[in-house]
C-alpha cells in the first residue's frame, strides 16, 4: 500500500510488535580465484521482516533469494539481528519464496540492486539455537486496511548502514501511515 507518513518515536507501548521485528542480514565472503588467499571484499545484503507463528520470518523475497543460495554455499551468513540497536542473536534457512517471484526475478539474482516487484515475499525458518533462546512472534491481522485507514510500519531502515556496514548500529524506526493506495496480488480489494 502506498502511504503518507509521519514519523514517530518507539514507545513501551509498541513492545508486542517491534519485539518481533526483525533485521535478516546476509553477507558474502567472495574469493578471488587468481589469488585464492585474498578475499575481493564482503557482500552484504538486508531486509526487515517480521516473526509469525511457527518460528518464522514474514520478509522479502529479494533478501531470502540469498538464503536460498545460503544453503548450498558456506561463503555466505544469513543472520537475524533484534534489538535495538540490533544485535544478531540466530542464523536463518529457506522455507519460502513465491514461485511467482522467482520466475521473474531469477535473471537478477546476482545485481547488486536486486529487482522487487510484485509477490515479493518470502517465509524464513529461525534456526534454534543450543541455548533454546526463542523470540516473540507477532500476531497479524489479513485484514486490508481501508483507503485513509491509519497504520504503523516499523523496519530497520537500510539506508542507515553506510560506510559502516555490517557493523552498523541498526536503530529500529516506526512511522504512523495514512493508507493512500492498495495492490493486490491478483483479486480485488
Amino acid at each position: 500500500a502506498q502511504a503518507e507518513s509521519t514519523s514517530i518515536n518507539l514507545k513501551k507501548s509498541d513492545a508486542p510488535f517491534t519485539n518481533a521485528v526483525v533485521k535478516v542480514f546476509v553477507t558474502s565472503n567472495e574469493m578471488d580465484y587468481y589469488r585464492p588467499w585474498q578475499s575481493k571484499g564482503i557482500n552484504a545484503s538486508s531486509g526487515s521482516g517480521v516473526i509469525i507463528a511457527g518460528n518464522r520470518i514474514l520478509t522479502n523475497a529479494h533478501v531470502a533469494q540469498y538464503i536460498l543460495i545460503a544453503d548450498s554455499d558456506p561463503r555466505i551468513s544469513c543472520l537475524v539481528r533484534t534489538g535495538s540497536p540490533a544485535k544478531s542473536t540466530h542464523s536463518v534457512s529457506s522455507v519460502f519464496i513465491s514461485p511467482s517471484w522467482i520466475r521473474q526475478h531469477a535473471q537478477y539474482v546476482n545485481a547488486s540492486a536486486p529487482e522487487t516487484g510484485e509477490a515479493d515475499y518470502a517465509l524464513v525458518k529461525i534456526v534454534p539455537t543450543s541455548s533454546g533462546k526463542t523470540l516473540p512472534a507477532a500476531s497479524i491481522s489479513f485484514n486490508t486496511p481501508a483507503i485513509g485507514a491509519s497504520v504503523r510500519a516499523t523496519a530497520y531502515p537500510a539506508d542507515i548502514l553506510g560506510a559502516q556496514g555490517t557493523n552498523a548500529p541498526l536503530v529500529l524506526q516506526s512511522e504512523n501511515l495514512t493508507v493512500t493506495d492498495a495492490f493486490s496480488f491478483g483479486g480485488a480489494l
